[in-house]
C-alpha cells in the first residue's frame, strides 16, 4: 500500500510544490491551483477508494517456502518409573497363569489361598507404586527396574504360596527350575508391559506438545494477520484523513489568495511538503481511545438500537496496553451492530468482553430480532471475523430469537 501511494502521489506532490514555488504571475498561480484541484479529484480520491478496497481484502499471511518436516523420535530418552511399572496390568495378564500353576502344583483346594495372597500382595505393590516420585530416569533404567519389580512380584507371590502350602503339610515346589521359569517368563512379561506404557505415555506427551504448538501457531498467525489488517486500515485513514486534509487546506489557501504573497505561497508549499513527508514516513502506531469510540457508537445508534457494553476490568487494561486489539474491538463492534440492525432487525444489542485463560479475549455479542441464517453468505463482516479472530461462531439465542456472536481474539 505504501509503495502504491508513493508511486502515484509523490510525483504529483513534488510537481505541485515546484509549480507553486515557481509561480511568477497570476496565470501561473491559477494553473497551479487547477493542477492541485485536479490532483485531489483525480488522484487522491481514487487512491483513497483503492486503499479502502485493499484494506477490506483478507489479510492472509504470505506462503512460506516448504521445509523438510522435523522428525521427532517416538523412542523416549527418559521415563518415569511410576508410569512404566504397572502391577495391575501384570495382575490381569499373569494372574490366571499363576492360579493355574498353583492349582497344578498344590491342588485345586489351594486356589482360595493363592487368590488371597495374590490380591494382598498386589495391593501392597500398587501402594508402593503410588508412593514413588514422578521423577524421570533414563528410559532403559526405568524399563529395567520395572522388569525386576514385576518379576519380583510373581516370585514373592509364589514363594508365599509355597510357604502357606508347607504350613498345611504339603511338599515344597519352590525349586530351581520352577523359580527360573517363573522369573524369566514374568520378567519378559514385565518388560513388555513396561515398554508398552513408556511408548504410550511418550506418544501422549508428543501429541499434547504438537497440539500446543498448533494452537500457538494458530494464535500467532491470527495475531499477525490482525496486525496486517489494522496497519492497512490505519494507512488508509492516514491518506484519506491527513494527506487529503492537507491538500484540501492547500487548495483553500490557494482559492482565498487572489494575488498570493510570498508568505502565502510558502504556507501552500509547506502543506504540500507535509503531505509528502507523511506518505514517506513510517506509519505511526495505532492510536485509539476505545472508551470514547464505543460511547460514540452507542450515541450514534440511540433511538434505533439500544447498545450496552460490559468490559471486564482485566480486559480494560489489556485494551489500553494493546492499541491494535482496541482498534479491532472497535471495528468489530461497529460491524456487528450494523449487521444486527440491517439483517436481523435488532433494536437491542449487548456486548460482553472478557479475558480467557489461554491469552485470548472473548468478544460476545447477543441481540434480539431475527436469528442468523444457517449458511450465511460470506461478506465483508464474515471476512472480518475470519481475519481478526482465532475462532468465531454465530448461533441463535434461546427460543430462536436473535443471535449470539462469539469471537476469540488473540493477544
Amino acid at each position: 500500500m505504501g509503495a502504491v501511494t508513493r508511486k502515484r502521489l509523490e510525483p504529483v506532490l513534488r510537481a505541485l510544490g515546484a509549480q507553486f514555488e515557481a509561480s511568477k504571475s497570476t496565470l501561473d498561480f491559477k494553473t497551479a491551483l487547477d493542477e492541485l484541484r485536479d490532483a485531489i479529484d483525480n488522484t487522491v480520491r481514487p487512491l483513497t477508494r483503492y486503499l479502502a478496497r485493499v484494506a477490506a481484502e483478507p489479510a492472509k499471511s504470505l506462503p512460506t517456502a516448504a521445509k523438510q518436516p522435523r522428525r521427532v523420535s517416538a523412542l523416549p530418552s527418559r521415563a518415569s518409573l511410576k508410569q512404566s511399572w504397572q502391577p495391575r496390568v501384570q495382575l490381569l495378564l499373569a494372574g490366571p497363569m499363576f492360579i493355574s500353576l498353583s492349582a497344578f502344583e498344590y491342588g485345586f483346594g489351594h486356589i482360595p489361598q493363592s487368590l488371597v495372597l495374590l490380591l494382598a500382595l498386589w495391593v501392597i505393590f500398587e501402594v508402593l507404586r503410588l508412593l514413588l516420585p514422578s521423577r524421570t530416569l533414563p528410559a532403559l533404567a526405568s524399563l529395567g527396574i520395572a522388569g525386576v519389580f514385576g518379576a519380583s512380584f510373581w516370585l514373592l507371590a509364589f514363594w508365599l504360596t509355597d510357604m502357606w502350602a508347607i504350613s498345611l503339610g504339603l511338599p515344597s515346589r519352590f525349586a530351581g527350575p520352577l523359580i527360573f521359569n517363573i522369573g524369566s517368563s514374568t520378567l519378559i512379561l514385565s518388560l513388555f508391559v513396561s515398554a508398552t506404557y513408556i511408548f504410550q505415555y511418550n506418544l501422549v506427551e508428543l501429541r499434547d506438545a504438537l497440539r500446543t504448538k498448533k494452537l500457538e501457531l494458530k494464535r500467532d498467525k491470527a495475531l499477525f494477520e490482525q496486525r496486517i489488517w489494522v496497519a492497512r486500515r490505519n494507512y488508509t485513514y492516514m491518506v484519506h484523513g491527513d494527506v487529503q486534509s492537507l491538500l484540501s487546506v492547500a487548495l483553500t489557501r490557494a482559492r482565498n489568495a487572489t494575488r498570493p504573497t510570498k508568505a502565502e505561497l510558502q504556507l501552500i508549499r509547506a502543506d504540500l511538503n507535509k503531505a509528502q513527508e507523511l506518505i514517506n514516513a513510517p506509519l505511526n502506531k495505532v492510536s485509539i481511545d476505545l472508551e470514547r469510540e464505543l460511547e460514540a457508537l452507542v450515541k450514534t445508534w440511540a433511538g434505533a438500537c439500544d447498545i450496552t457494553f460490559n468490559i471486564d476490568a482485566t480486559v480494560r487494561e489489556l485494551l489500553i496496553a494493546d492499541a491494535n486489539l482496541a482498534f479491532c474491538v472497535n471495528e468489530l463492534s461497529k460491524e456487528i451492530v450494523g449487521n444486527a440492525f440491517r439483517h436481523g432487525g435488532s433494536n437491542e444489542l449487548h456486548f460482553s468482553i472478557e479475558a480467557s485463560a489461554d491469552s485470548t479475549v472473548e468478544l460476545i455479542a447477543t441481540s434480539n430480532g431475527l436469528p442468523p441464517a444457517l449458511n450465511p453468505k460470506p461478506g465483508v463482516g464474515l471476512r472480518m471475523f475470519d481475519e481478526l479472530s482465532i475462532a468465531w461462531s454465530m448461533v441463535p439465542n434461546k427460543n430462536n430469537v436473535g443471535a449470539k456472536i462469539s469471537l476469540t481474539l488473540p493477544l
